[in-house]
């Protein structure tokens, strides 16, 4: 028999599973913010499983947000970016994490190498999502969600950059994330014996797809996979099924989703101020763009591309005896975005300590330094 409660605003019977009270309509589930945002504002197509379609929908615009911004320059960027662009629009990248730029951790999960690998993890998406919802409900997903795809880029970040050394590897997806969801589905389900074996034979082939998958095609993030995968199952694996058994703790629930979303937002205004004053796309861009580990569009020749000029620029600068202009720090501040390595560092930092900016000089000199050691 359902658990009788009473509505907090007229004091009607209710039971935990009624959404809105059939008297006053009261959104019992948490919020209202959140039962707006994620009910009344979606299709009536999308309500069956509203946390998934919300998270679908904001990769989406994100990767909108992404071609719009490189388009001045690339007009070919709705089927992908190089490697140039991906950090630009917020991908994780080792030397900008090293810089301290930690938001990349959330912008990476929304970010896309290109169009089949979006529509790949939005199809992934749609498939654990809803069973996680359902396990659960549509909050703890979206919280779950979130977890595991910072978790798989820290992970990834850890493994590339201190293990193997690749300080200036990129990454970008949502299949960190996903793979939370689906370990999560897995555990969930097995919580729930004979009525989740469907789900848990499902996940489990899903989980060996991602595998496969990531051994047979160059350029995957095993690393993330793996992570998100083991966060996502370790989460589901202590978290109670189904929904929390009172509104007090539905409404925290609500406003830890609203956090989730803030998080979204915030970190990409944290990307749209770093890109600021700073091209999202090369007009002669060497680096060529990839679709699942094949090449479609291969780069220009190193020589004829922007990065020569650019790094002369800098050294310019750099061999100047005035006083660095914010001209001069802008310059070289590009050159260590198009070119990654040890003497793009170790010049900005250089300049900046000429400019009298000691602690953004460290911080560049301590990347040098990580390029040095990892040789």
């Amino acid at each position: 028999m359902a658990e009788l409660q009473t509505c907090p605003k007229c004091g009607a019977l209710i039971t935990r599973e009624l959404e809105r009270c059939r008297r006053c309509k009261t959104y019992l589930h948490g919020t209202q913010l959140e039962g707006a945002l994620l009910q009344h504002l979606l299709p009536e197509s999308m309500r069956g499983a509203p946390g998934t379609a919300s998270l679908a929908l904001i990769t989406i615009v994100y990767y909108v947000m992404m071609v719009v911004l490189s388009a001045p320059v690339d007009h070919g960027s709705l089927l992908g970016f190089s490697h140039f662009s991906l950090i630009q629009l917020g991908a994780t990248s080792g030397t900008r994490q090293l810089l301290g730029e930690h938001w990349r951790y959330v912008t990476s999960i929304l970010a896309h190498h290109d169009l089949m690998h979006l529509a790949f993890n939005l199809w992934a998406l749609s498939s654990a999502g809803p069973l996680v919802e359902e396990l659960f409900d549509r909050k703890k997903m979206m919280i779950l969600y979130l977890l595991s795809g910072v978790a798989s880029m820290i992970v990834s970040f850890v493994w590339y950059v201190f293990v193997l050394g690749q300080i200036e590897f990129v990454s970008a997806g949502a299949s960190g994330a996903v793979s939370g969801l689906i370990g999560a589905a897995l555990f969930g389900a097995r919580r729930r014996g004979s009525e989740g074996r469907e789900v848990v034979s499902g996940m489990t082939r899903w989980s060996i797809y991602m595998v496969a998958w990531g051994f047979m095609m160059g350029g995957i993030n095993n690393a993330a996979h793996l992570g998100g995968w083991v966060v996502g199952g370790l989460i589901a694996h202590f978290m109670p099924l189904g929904l929390a058994r009172s509104t007090v703790a539905q409404r925290g629930l609500s406003v830890a989703v609203l956090g989730v979303l803030a998080v979204a937002i915030a970190s990409t205004a944290m990307m749209l101020v770093t890109l600021r004053g700073f091209p999202a796309s090369l007009a002669l861009d060497p680096y060529p763009r990839r679709m699942f580990g094949m090449t479609y569009a291969p780069g220009m020749d190193w020589e004829g591309s922007d990065l020569p000029a650019i790094f002369a620029r800098c050294t310019a600068h750099l061999e100047s005896s005035a006083t660095p202009s914010e001209e001069a720090i802008h310059d070289c501040e590009l050159n260590t975005r198009v070119n990654d390595g040890f003497a793009s560092f170790a010049l900005h930092a250089q300049l900046l300590a000429r400019a009298g900016q000691l602690e953004e000089a460290q911080r560049y000199a301590a990347v040098a330094e990580q390029f040095k050691a990892a040789r």
